[in-house]
Parts: structure tokens; sequence; C-alpha cells
């Protein structure tokens, strides 16, 4: 269960986040939509498997979270960079938020609570 207050929060946000749609773009990428109750809204992440992960698996594995900037998008880093197959090469599991329009990824004073 998650728990989160912010700033002037009577009460802390007791859902927890829900994955709403997910969409294969191959056997190691996939794009994730969150229904995140701290956000207030559904957000996409992008995820690169490494070789051998599965659902069921009991491996744990590294993560590498790659957030983009400025005016980018979850998907910048497939886009403008070669991270599935520099991954592949180190067996981490590769997750890129959404961060907004400005790409903060940030809880400033007033702003998304990021989870």
């Amino acid at each position: 269960m998650l728990g989160i207050l912010g700033p002037g929060s009577a009460q802390a946000v007791t859902r927890q986040a829900k994955v709403v749609l997910e969409q294969e773009w191959g056997p190691r990428r996939r794009d994730l939509f969150v229904d995140s109750p701290a956000m207030g809204r559904v957000t996409a992440v992008r995820i690169i498997t490494p070789e051998g992960w599965s659902r069921t698996s009991t491996r744990r594995w590294p993560v590498l979270y790659l957030l983009h900037g400025g005016a980018g998008f979850y998907t910048g880093w497939s886009h403008n960079t070669d991270i599935e197959e520099l991954s592949a090469a180190h067996g981490v599991i590769v997750v890129m938020p959404e961060c907004g329009t400005v790409g903060g990824c940030t809880d400033w004073l007033i702003g998304p609570q990021w989870e």
C-alpha cells in the first residue's frame, strides 16, 4: 500500500498505482500506462527488459532509470539513442518514465507527487 503526504495534504493517498494498459513493441520493449494516484492521472513508462527476463522469473535484475529532459517524452531514449542494443549487453532492466512536458521528475513545493 502506498501512502504519500503532499504539501498541505490532510491525509495520505492509499490507492496503489495500477497498470491499465500494456503495449508490447518487440521481445524486450514494452510501454506501460499506469493509473497513478500520486500523479492524479495515467502516466506512461517505457521498459526494456534483458534477455531471459520473464514475469515469473525469481531472478533479481539491476534496474537503470533513464529520465528524459526538457521538452522530451518517455520515448526519447528509444528514439534518440541505441539504448536497446546497449542494454542488451549488460543484463539490466531499463525504465524510462514520462516526466511531464518540462522534464521535471521532481516534486517541488507544489507539483506532482512522483512515485
